[in-house]
């Protein structure tokens, strides 16, 4: 579920709105509806196709997801949520947490713990979004016994959200949850634990070709003259810095935007939940469905029809911006 949501109604073809002027809040002034139409079929291996960042050789497709969201209810339990990994070996508990750190929204608590046959004691991972330390911490050894409550299970490949806290199987024996607020996340499989920053590599959010998965319901493209640019994917729609309602019709070469104006003084439409983002850095993408190559001073998004539109500090537009 997106972190916000906007109602908006685009029309098949081009319409000029009425201009108004930026208020003070850094609000969105729509200006006009703009829908670009490709002569000739649908492309069914991509219009001006992005290079494949392993082989070179022209992108026909968008791949597949890592992870495939699931609904958080199965987990529910009396304080919060718990879940184990597939082979039951490790297992979280989830809660709400009091407060948070930099007036967050919604922050949750926990912990992770683990054992298996021939292990004389079970891990003990803490975290906790409401603090300004670290994120996790091991505690281990674990006493009195945690382990052994065979919870529901979050099976390889499936991600659950718990508030701004979310959680992954990266594999059969282990689970991943990232704090949205800091970037920080680890990941307790059996004995092993680790901490990392979701917005740098790290190998459980990375294709074999080397593209890094944006997990986050929000992303923020980093550029190399330090200027940024959010993006959330809302419904049937992609909003991204100044475009607004990116709409990419199954089977079809349209391109539908809105295309809007914003105040640069204002934190922008995303407003408090630019704190969430995951970071895009210069490299390639996968962001809910769409594949992103930042390359440094733009971002070109690749459809899964095949289609182009960039996005930078510059503005956004149709096709590749070359």
């Amino acid at each position: 579920m997106s972190l916000f949501r906007r109602v908006l109604a685009v029309p098949a073809v081009a319409v000029l709105l009425v201009s108004c002027t930026p208020g003070d809040g850094g609000e969105v002034v729509v200006t006009e509806v703009v829908t670009v139409t490709d002569q000739g079929p649908a492309p069914t291996t991509g219009a001006d196709p992005t290079p494949d960042p392993v082989t070179g050789k022209a992108r026909d497709s968008v791949p597949g997801a890592l992870y495939r969201e699931v609904s958080a209810e199965p987990f529910l339990r009396d304080r919060g949520h718990s879940l184990s990994s597939s082979d039951g070996v490790t297992e979280c508990d989830v809660w709400p947490a009091p407060g948070g750190r930099g007036g967050s929204l919604d922050p949750r608590s926990g912990e992770c713990y683990s054992w298996s046959l021939g292990r004389d004691y079970e891990s003990l991972i803490v975290f906790s979004q409401s603090g300004d330390g670290q994120f996790s911490h091991d505690t281990s050894p674990s006493r009195p016994q945690r382990w052994g409550n065979s919870y529901h299970r979050l099976e390889p490949g499936e991600l659950v959200r718990f508030g701004p806290l979310t959680c992954v199987s990266p594999r059969h024996n282990s689970l991943a949850c990232f704090d949205a607020y800091g970037s920080e996340g680890f990941e307790l499989a059996d004995e092993n634990y680790r901490r990392f920053d979701w917005d740098l590599p790290v190998d459980i959010l990375t294709h074999r070709d080397g593209t890094r998965e944006i997990i986050g319901e929000l992303m923020r493209l980093d550029f190399d003259n330090g200027g940024h640019v959010f993006c959330d994917h809302n419904g049937n729609y992609v909003n991204c810095g100044g475009a607004r309602g990116l709409d990419f019709p199954p089977r079809s070469n349209s391109v539908t935007f809105l295309r809007g104006q914003v105040d640069s003084d204002g934190p922008g439409d995303m407003g408090e939940f630019q704190s969430q983002a995951q970071g895009a850095g210069k490299g390639q993408f996968l962001f809910e469905g769409l594949w992103v190559e930042n390359t440094g001073t733009r971002a070109i998004f690749t459809t899964p029809e095949g289609r182009n539109f960039w996005v930078g500090i510059d503005g956004f537009g149709d096709g590749r911006g070359d």
